[in-house]
């Protein structure tokens, strides 16, 4: 589940490409949630997050870890490596990188990853 820093054109594309990925900018309802709410929803859909927003979701993988609480992934970026103006190429790539070597809902259960 891309949050919503990400271009949703990066989810049409890695869909067309076979993957199963959501951007929250394609859901009214995502949209208004906030970060844990959000995290909560992926964890309902068995989805890693993807997401820029280091700060609150390194808390909530920490909150969820301390109460055996499980989520499948989240997945940190950063807006250097990804311009926003300008990422969505190189994060379609990453991304579709990142999914071929990592198959399954379990790959990532539980874990932070930086791409």
């Amino acid at each position: 589940m891309l949050d919503e820093h990400h271009d949703r054109a990066v989810a049409v594309e890695l869909r067309k490409r076979g993957h199963d990925v959501v951007a929250v900018t394609e859901h009214v309802e995502l949209r208004q949630l906030v970060d844990a709410e959000l995290l909560a929803a992926a964890v309902d859909e068995r989805r890693a997050v993807v997401t820029e927003n280091v700060g609150h979701f390194a808390v909530l993988h920490l909150q969820y870890l301390s109460v055996a609480k499980t989520h499948f992934g989240i997945v940190f970026t950063h807006r250097r490596r990804f311009p926003r103006k300008q990422h969505s190429a190189a994060m379609m790539r990453a991304l579709e990188e990142w999914l071929r070597t990592r198959p399954g809902d379990d790959a990532l259960r539980d874990q932070t990853y930086w791409l």
